[in-house]
């Protein structure tokens, strides 16, 4: 299938054209294969995933509204779910969501988002897991979602480890979001055992050779 779709895509594209096509086929292939072959659908709108439509009710992704893949101005980390086995982090691990909430008195209107085939809503579910910075009380709507192969705690300190699972979203991505393998982590470094201290040592060894004798070790002047 890649050979196929290399052939036609060469004949009709410039290099960059076509390099970039193939890493939207890539993804596709990658994210919904079986609804890329066997549905009518492009491989830019397969790699949405399902429920990409704004009437599909979920929130979009950070990436899509604001370009990068975390919570933007305005908004902060509230909560996070996860989705075992979608297939989008090395090894069919767990994906992590972290929902990005609008901060009390920062401006965000109900809208869908625009652009990519993530046409999901912004700022219009209001809603939180909780599990994150719960030092701040107020919250508004939803204005985008951050995903992530590694665990939210490993990367944001304010979110604790209870785990919440939603396996419904295990598909949902958006061109912004590559597949990718959670950065592998070092082994904790090993301790070294405390140097011995010498003085110690001979200390103990004219102590105990004082203490053969009948005699003791006395500080000076005493």
């Amino acid at each position: 299938m890649a050979d196929a779709a290399a052939t036609f895509l060469g004949a009709k594209s410039s290099r960059r054209s076509f390099l970039v096509r193939m890493a939207v086929v890539g993804s596709a292939l990658t994210v919904t294969p079986l609804r890329y072959v066997l549905q009518p659908v492009t491989a830019y709108a397969a790699v949405c995933g399902p429920d990409s439509s704004c009437g599909g009710g979920y929130t979009a992704m950070c990436c899509t509204v604001a370009g990068q893949n975390r919570c933007p101005p305005g908004s902060f980390a509230g909560g996070w779910w996860k989705a075992d086995t979608s297939g989008l982090c090395c090894g069919n691990a767990a994906r992590y969501y972290i929902d990005c909430n609008q901060l009390c008195g920062a401006e965000c209107t109900c809208r869908c988002a625009s652009g990519t085939c993530d046409e999901r809503k912004v700022c219009c579910n209001v809603f939180r897991y909780g599990q994150c910075h719960q030092e701040i009380a107020c919250y508004g709507p939803i204005v985008c979602r951050v995903i992530s192969c590694n665990p939210p705690w490993t990367f944001d300190e304010t979110c604790s480890g209870d785990v919440l699972t939603d396996n419904a979203t295990a598909q949902h991505s958006a061109p912004c979001l590559a597949p990718g393998c959670p950065p592998p982590v070092p082994p904790p470094a090993a301790v070294p055992p405390p140097a011995p201290n010498l003085l110690t040592q001979v200390g103990e060894l004219v102590s105990g050779l004082l203490q053969s004798l009948g005699r003791s070790l006395r500080p000076p002047g005493r």
